[in-house]
């Protein structure tokens, strides 16, 4: 019988400070400070919440707009190269954002919004921005990965022309406790990961096909921007490791697997949503 793969559970070590530059560098410069010491770095678990932050940033150097009233926060994971090999650690982006999305769904529940997943780390209502997410690898000493999740989401406090949980609600009543429904949100959200991160390694197919049925813009025309090229095409779908799949205008399939993409009238100046 074929040995059903999962990693070890979670054991989640929450921290809330007020204010941080960034909740992914507090990480950071506590797993450096570990090394340099030669005394223990911190564990896989542990989880940076920050009320605000003065240099929030999503992927490359995208800045992330952070007043107080949303939920910032940065997690570290540590998982077993013999349990997931570093070629499937980019998998790991459709677990959180599956993650995210039943979260939503769970603290604000009913049908009455339309929230996507956009390939690679965002999750949108109505086509406008509700958080986004960043992971990076800090590797050890030994080579061994660690993995600094960030994710930030708007709950009171959106940027302009941004979505926030409180208005997916219609009752007054759900949104009259920041900091409670910022700390509801974050409770699901890692009840809800630490689940789909334990089945992950058996069970990615399953998670990316829950992923790609909530999937903003398949079947939509599409601009790709990397670095020193801009180009456009349809977007097709994702292949079963979670790449992008771009018809091009001569018919050819291209396959992406980094790159920031945007649809319609969304500004292709700036990815981060702020």
């Amino acid at each position: 019988m074929k040995r059903r793969m999962m990693v070890s559970p979670v054991s989640w070590q929450i921290e809330k400070i007020h204010t941080t530059s960034s909740t992914q560098e507090e990480i950071r410069a506590r797993l450096r400070e570990g090394d340099s010491r030669s005394t223990s770095p911190p564990q896989s678990g542990l989880l940076i919440q920050a009320e605000e932050q003065t240099g929030g940033r999503g992927r490359g150097a995208h800045r992330w707009s952070s007043p107080p009233g949303n939920l910032y926060m940065s997690f570290l994971l540590c998982p077993d190269p013999d349990d997931v090999p570093p070629a499937r650690l980019g998998e790991l982006a459709f677990v959180c954002g599956l993650a995210l999305y039943r979260a939503v769904k769970a603290c604000r529940p009913g049908t009455s919004y339309d929230l996507r997943l956009k390939w690679p780390n965002d999750l949108l209502v109505s086509g406008k921005k509700l958080s986004g997410f960043l992971i990076e690898n800090e590797p050890g000493p030994d080579g061994a990965p660690r993995l600094i999740c960030g994710a930030g989401v708007n709950v009171h406090a959106p940027p302009q022309d941004a979505a926030s949980l409180s208005m997916l609600s219609d009752s007054p009543a759900a949104n009259t406790d920041s900091k409670a429904d910022i700390d509801a949100l974050r409770d699901a959200f890692l009840n809800i990961f630490g689940d789909l991160y334990r089945a992950w390694p058996s069970d990615f197919t399953a998670i990316l096909d829950e992923w790609r049925a909530h999937a903003f813009g398949i079947g939509q025309k599409m601009t790709l921007r990397l670095p020193g090229e801009t180009s456009e095409g349809i977007f097709k779908g994702l292949t079963p490791r979670g790449e992008l799949v771009m018809t091009c205008p001569g018919g050819a399939d291209r396959i992406v697997s980094a790159g920031d993409v945007f649809f319609g009238k969304e500004r292709t100046t700036d990815a981060s949503g702020d």
